[in-house]
């Protein structure tokens, strides 16, 4: 049981660490300008199977990102919970 709520810990803390490098990302993309889109980086800075548990929100020059971790424990509603987010935000 002590493992189970360990990798609980250790997941919640890797979606804030996910969540901080994909906004970073979507940041980069609005400064940079052009042809590149905020969302696809922000996409691409996750892997496949945590984008299917992201939600990214584009207002302005901010990049809001939010991933639910995958858990071990299949509790209703912890990985809500224990989502990480991050907001990065392109210049002033």
């Amino acid at each position: 049981m002590i493992a189970l709520v360990a990798m609980t810990f250790v997941a919640s803390h890797g979606a804030g660490e996910q969540a901080g490098e994909a906004a970073e990302a979507g940041a980069l993309a609005l400064l940079q300008g052009g042809d590149a889109s905020p969302r696809d980086a922000a996409e691409h800075a996750l892997d496949e199977p945590t984008r299917k548990r992201a939600t990214i929100t584009i207002s302005g020059r901010t990049v809001h990102v939010r991933v639910r971790p995958r858990l071990a424990l299949p509790i209703p509603g912890l990985a809500d919970e224990l989502a990480g987010e991050a907001k990065a935000v392109a210049g002033p």
